[in-house]
């Protein structure tokens, strides 16, 4: 907001918020959209061994010193910057044209029109890329999920199943195995008797006297 003097004021406002509301915010899918991804590991544990097969044998046999630098001067971060540079023979006058404009610039007032077409053309350049963003993020997103989450459904789901069951299982056979030792230990505990050359064990002089038995101690 515009405050004395045609200065910027700002006013800061905080807020406090727990962890929890932030992970309930940011995570509302409770991570149900990553399973897709799950299905992209596959594909691409498939391409890889695929290459390791196929193509990496024949890249080994035409890789030399000249392709590799071939293909370092045609990488398009390193072609976007000689393409318009004097190492290229078709853009040999745009370096004397830049310096004769660079020369005779003139500033342009705020009101002139050519100053208000190429704002008008700068703010209009912007929003379009900026919807454009938003459009290829929007259809990449979905395509992902069309191609990998009908994937998952299809063929991995299945195997999930299966093996959340297969987990379960080896959890009750777990608690199984638990509840019968643990009758076992109770039973033997049980049967034990106490003699005058070993001590008494905890709570066995109760046990012994509640079931009639005679204690060493005595």
């Amino acid at each position: 907001m515009a405050g004395n003097g045609r200065k910027p004021k700002y006013e800061v406002e905080f807020r406090e918020h727990r962890l929890e509301e932030i992970v309930e915010r940011l995570n509302r899918f409770k991570r149900k959209d990553e399973v897709a991804f799950e299905a992209v590991e596959r594909v691409s544990d498939f391409n890889q061994k695929t290459y390791e097969l196929l193509a990496r044998p024949l890249v080994q046999a035409t890789s030399n010193e000249a392709s590799a630098k071939l293909m370092r001067e045609l990488h398009p971060l390193r072609a976007e910057r000689w393409s318009i540079s004097d190492a290229n023979p078709w853009f040999a006058w745009l370096g004397p044209v830049a310096d004769a404009v660079r020369e005779q610039r003139a500033a342009l007032e705020s009101e002139a029109l050519p100053r208000q077409t190429e704002q008008a053309m700068s703010e209009l350049i912007s929003a379009t890329l900026d919807c454009y963003r938003a459009v290829r993020d929007a259809t990449s997103e979905a395509m992902f999920f069309q191609t990998f989450g009908s994937m998952f459904a299809l063929t991995m789901a299945e195997d999930q199943r299966a093996d959340m069951a297969a987990a379960a299982a080896r959890a009750s056979a777990g608690k199984e195995w638990s509840a019968r030792h643990w009758r076992r230990s109770r039973k033997a505990a049980t049967r034990l008797r106490p003699c005058a050359s070993a001590p008494c064990l905890p709570g066995m002089a109760s046990r012994c006297h509640s079931r009639g038995w005679p204690c060493a101690r005595n």
